[in-house]
């Protein structure tokens, strides 16, 4: 947490702290474990003052900034503990004048805080502000729901960061179309991903609108474009399985993609099972040389991929 307050304000000494006295969750945990570490802080200082001053007054000063920061950690966490008790009134204004307060009291904006940080706290004031219209609708509300709504505001407004044409662009295939790239990275190439399936609507039963065809005919366009859209290298890849050890197949556009020209696509289950799938397509438009392709693919059979160029 950006803050000028010392040691609040130094994430590396949080994290060394902590690590120290063993904290691992819960505030039960950041005050007893923190109060273990300043106790035995304590007895190494004790024992330091039994030799030599001179010698050891870097020791000790060691030791007397682990018992001050460590202590204003714990009543630091132990503040917050109070400042997220919800108050008892259970209605909208209220809600917002606790999370403002605790705004206020843990993360107000300092001189440590960039210009970005507080540009983001004032969007974030706005936001939280901009609850109090809930009260006209629901008088009486109960503190999950103003948490949740709060966290739904929150993720649905960001700032940008960067600026066009520089850095790195993240975000699903169909954001392509127009965007001029010097590579692209196409991630996850598995079946019912590329193409992805038609979104079943829960009040029509099959497809009387008849939207099948041309879903299919969107998401062949946006994989092309993806093909074509970089003036340098175009990399697909395909995982073996899941976040869930799951196994996944690659998608049947990639299979096409690895066969050799005028043969059939491989079989998913053949292509999954020998190793993991990396493709690169083309370069700055154009297939690369025949020599570099082998070196290419004997690269990946080396390292057990299977590449092909």
């Amino acid at each position: 947490m950006p803050h000028d307050r010392g040691v609040l304000r130094n994430q590396a000494r949080w994290d060394q702290l902590s690590r120290q006295a063993g904290v691992v969750r819960g505030l039960d945990h950041w005050v007893k474990r923190l109060e273990r570490l300043v106790n035995e802080r304590k007895a190494d200082l004790a024992y330091e003052d039994t030799k030599d001053s001179d010698a050891n007054a870097g020791r000790r000063r060691a030791i007397e900034r682990d018992i001050e920061d460590a202590t204003l950690i714990a009543d630091h966490m132990q503040a917050i503990a109070q400042l997220t008790n919800p108050p008892q009134e259970a209605t909208w204004p209220a809600y917002i004048q606790w999370i403002q307060r605790m705004r206020d009291e843990v993360l107000a904006p300092d001189r440590a805080w960039s210009d970005a940080d507080i540009e983001a706290a004032q969007l974030i004031g706005e936001i939280v502000a901009g609850l109090a219209t809930a009260a006209e609708v629901e008088p009486q509300v109960d503190v999950h729901v103003v948490l949740r709504t709060l966290d739904d505001a929150l993720r649905g407004r960001r700032l940008p960061e960067g600026r066009m044409g520089a850095g790195v662009l993240i975000g699903p295939q169909h954001r392509l179309p127009g965007l001029d790239l010097e590579r692209v990275y196409i991630l996850g190439a598995l079946e019912g991903t590329f193409p992805a399936g038609l979104r079943i609507d829960p009040l029509l039963v099959g497809d009387p609108l008849e939207r099948q065809p041309d879903h299919e005919a969107a998401e062949r366009r946006t994989w092309e474009i993806a093909l074509h859209s970089a003036g340098g290298a175009v990399v697909v890849s395909a995982p073996m399985d899941d976040v869930e050890g799951r196994a996944v197949y690659p998608s049947p556009w990639l299979l096409a993609l690895l066969a050799d020209e005028g043969a059939l696509p491989p079989h998913a289950t053949d292509v999954r099972n020998r190793r993991p799938v990396v493709y690169v397509f083309h370069y700055r438009g154009r297939r690369l040389p025949e020599g570099l392709r082998r070196c290419w693919n004997t690269a990946c059979r080396k390292v057990g991929l299977e590449g092909r160029l």
